[in-house]
């Protein structure tokens, strides 16, 4: 599986962090915004939380800073029953 994340931070001195499952992804620059791509193997969202409950899914976070110190995060969940 394959997950695209963008996200858009307006201003030139901004810093950008994506997560995937709490592992930090490769976040490229460009002058639309920031983009990391993660491969995940296809059993990341096919093994049961419980034997009740499917996969919850990849849990994605981004964390966007300024220079003035002001923060916005924002995540979401991708696959599984989530």
């Amino acid at each position: 599986m394959r997950l695209r994340v963008r996200a858009v931070p307006e201003g030139q001195d901004v810093s950008v962090r994506i997560a995937v499952n709490g592992v930090p992804a490769r976040v490229v620059r460009d002058a639309h915004g920031a983009t990391a791509r993660v491969r995940l193997p296809a059993t990341t969202h096919r093994v049961p939380h419980s034997p009740w409950r499917g996969p919850y899914g990849s849990v994605i976070t981004a964390v966007v800073g300024v220079a003035n110190g002001a923060v916005l995060g924002a995540y979401a969940v991708a696959g599984g029953v989530a």
